[in-house]
């Protein structure tokens, strides 16, 4: 599964807990504010996994899409790997429009190349585990008011004694939703049912609107500031590519009463 962005790349190895090696770290950090630099990294660094993979003799490279198969082309192009064919692994068939049939999707391998081009439009695939809820990934037709189905379930069991201290030990009133927000924004507590991190340093900026907004119980999920031609390498609100400005829009997305 090569690296296909900075923040992707974080929430992946977080999710796993995997240790990451400090060579990788340092190659990585210096180039986390442009996407497109991270992915080409992500390209070059599976191009020399993959090569001393089968340089140690590994027969076959097992790659994880994710549905964003285009760094993956990249690899195995490069490597050499999409012009490879074989003999054809099943029976031709004697009917003449289909004597020039030359690859199957199951046995994808024997011309890999015709099977990219003519795979490469399809869009009917699961879209995972932070998809939209129609999809035949979630597989839950008789539970669709459970919410989030694929995360909660193993995420209530995992450190609940840690969140109970961190959250409070009941939940009685909107006060005490509240002031889970709050704190957070405050920084006095690190973990939070809707965030995979420590918030943004350009957060900073509108810390004070949050708090306002939490403790009139307008929870707050996501958000930025107003920034207006901040150079792309600044170390607040900077992404991006070199010599680039950022210009955006300030949001709040929030839970709200429906009273």
């Amino acid at each position: 599964m090569p690296i296909l962005g900075y923040d992707r790349f974080q929430r992946t190895i977080d999710f796993c807990k995997t240790n990451v090696p400090q060579f990788l770290t340092d190659a990585i950090e210096p180039l986390k504010g442009d996407d497109e630099k991270v992915r080409n990294f992500g390209v070059e660094f599976g191009m020399k996994q993959c090569q001393e993979l089968m340089d140690g003799g590994c027969r076959f490279l097992h790659f994880y899409t994710m549905n964003l198969e285009a760094s993956i082309v990249k690899i195995i192009s490069n490597l050499g790997l999409m012009n490879k064919t074989r003999s054809l692994p099943y029976i031709q068939h004697t009917s003449a429009e289909r004597q020039k049939e030359d690859v199957r999707p199951i046995f994808w391998a024997n011309n890999p190349q015709s099977y990219a081009k003519r795979t490469q439009e399809w869009d009917e695939f699961p879209n995972g585990r932070w998809g939209a809820s129609r999809s035949p990934a979630f597989a839950n037709d008789n539970n669709q008011d459970e919410g989030f189905v694929s995360y909660t379930k193993k995420f209530k069991a995992v450190n609940f004694d840690e969140k109970k201290k961190a959250w409070g030990a009941s939940c009685k009133s909107y006060d005490d939703v509240s002031k889970v927000f709050c704190d957070y924004i405050a920084g006095s507590i690190k973990k939070f049912p809707f965030s995979e991190g420590s918030l943004a340093e350009e957060t900073n900026t509108i810390s004070e609107s949050l708090l306002t907004m939490n403790k009139n119980k307008l929870l707050t999920i996501n958000s930025q500031p107003r920034v207006n031609g901040a150079k792309s390498t600044d170390p607040a609100f900077g992404w991006g590519p070199e010599k680039g400005y950022v210009y955006q829009k300030a949001y709040y997305e929030l839970f709200v009463h429906q009273d």
